[in-house]
């Protein structure tokens, strides 16, 4: 037989009864923290945040988050801004500062977190969609990376191929060679692949005739006339 278990049964009561009156003392009220337990610099669009407190387990404990800045063109919203752990969504990159109040027994404590949102790329777009060209000419092809919130951003790093009908240089510009036909236009950027289209053909446009040929005199006599 031990009492070991039943006394710390008894210091837990203690402790519980001095929080309720307001006498827990800077034992219960120290290591406050406000944390992410997801990844940080925030890769994708949202966040979990808590708290973490020397004793996590204090009865009548109320929580409130709050958004302190945002970065330009940015903003934040909490899931439930009334519990101890809470999701946070964002709409732009940048750097974001939280903070998290809790009371208890009318005692006060408030800890602020900076938390990073990262661009990530999420896909890929080539400029222009798709073009036509005559044989041995050139046009220029551009990709921008596009993030997790849909905004475009860059430079990405790129490597550029087209599956016929000329070739393509590091620059993104194509030069088409006598080959007629449709061909695809790739930009790469690690997993991320976007593409394009080239039409390689000659102008079917024929000249035009301005008006019907004339001569002057309208009756020819002998050999010549004026057109």
């Amino acid at each position: 037989m031990t009492t070991v278990a039943p006394a710390r049964r008894h210091l837990t009561w203690i402790r519980h009864l001095m929080v309720l009156l307001g006498l827990a003392g800077p034992l219960a009220a120290a290591q406050f923290a406000v944390v992410v337990s997801s990844a940080s610099p925030v890769p994708g669009t949202t966040a979990t945040l808590t708290v973490q407190e020397g004793n996590p387990d204090q009865p009548g404990a109320a929580y409130q988050w709050s958004v302190v800045s945002v970065p330009v063109g940015g903003g934040a919203q909490f899931a439930t801004p009334t519990v101890k752990t809470t999701e946070v969504t964002f709409t732009g990159a940048g750097l974001y500062t939280f903070a998290c109040e809790r009371t208890i027994a009318g005692q006060r404590r408030r800890d602020t977190l900076k938390l990073p949102v990262s661009h990530t790329l999420t896909t890929m777009a080539v400029s222009p969609a798709s073009v036509v060209v005559a044989p041995g000419g050139s046009t220029a092809f551009s990709a921008i990376g596009i993030d997790q919130f849909g905004t475009a951003y860059g430079p990405v790093p790129l490597a550029w191929s087209v599956s016929g009908g000329g070739k393509i240089k590091k620059s993104g510009v194509f030069t088409a060679n006598q080959a007629l036909g449709s061909w695809v236009v790739t930009a790469t950027s690690g997993s991320f692949t976007a593409q394009a289209q080239v039409q390689v053909t000659v102008s079917s446009t024929s000249p035009s005739v301005a008006g019907a040929a004339s001569a002057a005199p309208a009756v020819v006599v002998g050999s010549q006339t004026q057109l």
